[in-house]
C-alpha cells in the first residue's frame, strides 16, 4: 500500500528579454511512498521513495531531508538528492510493534509524509529441564522464542519479570539470537503465591506459570523428648523438608504452631526456623497433655502433624 501527502511550494519566476515578467509553473510537488517490508534483526526494513515534480516534469538535484516522528526508527540516509527521474530512495528500519510517520522536507519548503508501521512479533515461552535445587527454591531456565511472519526474529530485546517482588531473571533484558531465542534463568522460590513469569518485547508479551514446574515439597516430622519440664513434657520437634525426588530443601522457612492456638499463645520456641543443608528445621515445645497437633507451615503451605511423632517420622503434607 502506498501513502502520500502532497504540498505545493513556489520556487522561482522567469523574465523575458523585453522586461515583461511571465509566470511559469514552478511549483514543486513531493510524494512519499512506502515499499514492501523485509524482515531484519529487531524489526522491518521499509524502502521509502521520494518523488519530486514541477508540474509533470521530474525535478533533478533537489535536496531532501527526512525525519521520523518516533525515536528508534533509523533512516538511511537521513538526507538525499533526487536523480534524473526526480526520485530518491531511503530505507527506514522500524522496530517490531512500532508506528511512525516519516516526513520529507525539500529545499524551498516542499513537504510530504507517509505513515509506517511494523507489526508485533509473536512470542512463546517454555522452560528447559531439569530444574536445579538451590536454597529456598529452584533455578529454572526460561526460553523465549520470537517470530515474525512465521520466521525467527533475531535482535529483539526481551525483558523477563515475575509477579512476585524480589524475584529476578539473569540476564534481563536479553536479545534474541539468530534462531529468535533468548534464555534467562530465574531463582524461583518455594512460595504459597503462584509464581508467574512474563516476557515482553517487540510489541508482544507472553505469560507462563512457574509454580507447577517446581518440585512438590514433602514434610516429615520427628520429635524427641528433652529435659524434664515443670509444666509438662519438653520436646524438640524437627521438620524435614524435601523435594519430590528426595533432595533435601535448604533455605525454606518453616513455621511451627499448635493447632487452634493464637499467635500470642503459640507454645513453640522459636515460632519459625529455616531449613539447613539437610532440610531440617527445629523448634521446642512444652506441654502437659500427652500429645498435641502441630501445624507446620512450609513455604506458606500448612501441614498438620501430631507431636510426639513416630520415631521414623510421619509424612504430613
Amino acid at each position: 500500500m502506498r501513502f502520500g501527502l502532497v504540498l505545493m511550494c513556489c520556487v522561482a519566476t522567469a523574465a523575458c528579454d523585453d522586461g515583461a515578467v511571465i509566470s511559469v509553473d514552478t511549483s514543486v510537488q513531493l510524494l512519499l511512498s512506502a515499499g514492501s517490508l523485509s524482515l531484519v534483526p529487531n524489526g522491518y526494513l521499509v524502502p521509502v521513495q521520494v518523488s519530486a515534480f514541477s508540474g509533470s516534469v521530474p525535478v533533478l538535484g533537489l535536496s531532501v531531508g527526512l525525519s521520523s516522528s518516533m525515536m528508534g526508527v533509523t533512516l538511511t540516509p537521513a538526507s538525499a538528492t533526487t536523480d534524473s527521474s526526480g526520485t530518491t530512495t531511503v530505507e527506514a528500519l522500524v522496530p517490531f510493534g512500532a508506528q511512525t510517520i516519516v516526513s520529507a522536507t525539500a529545499t524551498g519548503g516542499a513537504f510530504a509524509d507517509v505513515p509506517l508501521s511494523a507489526g508485533p512479533i509473536s512470542l512463546s515461552l517454555t522452560t528447559e529441564a531439569p530444574t536445579v535445587h538451590v536454597p529456598g527454591g529452584e533455578l529454572v531456565t526460561m526460553i523465549a522464542h520470537a517470530t515474525a511472519q512465521g520466521l525467527d526474529a533475531s535482535g529483539v530485546s526481551l525483558t523477563f519479570t515475575t509477579n512476585v517482588s524480589g524475584v529476578t531473571f539473569a540476564p534481563s533484558p536479553v536479545v534474541t539470537d539468530g534462531d529468535g531465542k533468548a534464555r534467562a534463568i530465574v531463582d524461583a522460590p518455594y512460595s504459597a503465591t503462584p509464581l508467574v513469569a512474563t516476557v515482553a518485547g517487540g510489541g508482544a508479551s507472553q505469560l507462563l506459570s512457574l509454580s507447577p514446574l517446581l518440585s512438590p515439597l514433602t514434610v516429615s516430622l520427628t520429635s524427641t523428648v528433652g529435659p524434664p519440664a515443670s509444666t509438662g513434657t519438653n520436646y524438640e520437634v524437627t521438620a524435614t523438608v524435601a523435594a519430590q525426588d528426595g533432595t533435601p530443601v535448604s533455605g525454606v522457612a518453616v513455621a511451627f504452631a499448635q493447632y487452634g492456638t493464637s499467635a500470642n499463645s503459640n507454645p513453640f520456641t522459636p515460632a519459625s526456623s529455616t531449613t539447613d543443608s539437610q532440610g531440617h528445621a527445629s523448634s521446642f515445645v512444652t506441654f502437659a497433655t500427652p500429645s498435641l497437633l502441630a501445624v507446620v507451615t512450609v513455604a506458606g503451605v500448612p501441614a498438620e502433624c501430631p507431636v510426639p511423632a513416630p520415631p521414623t517420622g510421619e509424612v504430613c503434607h
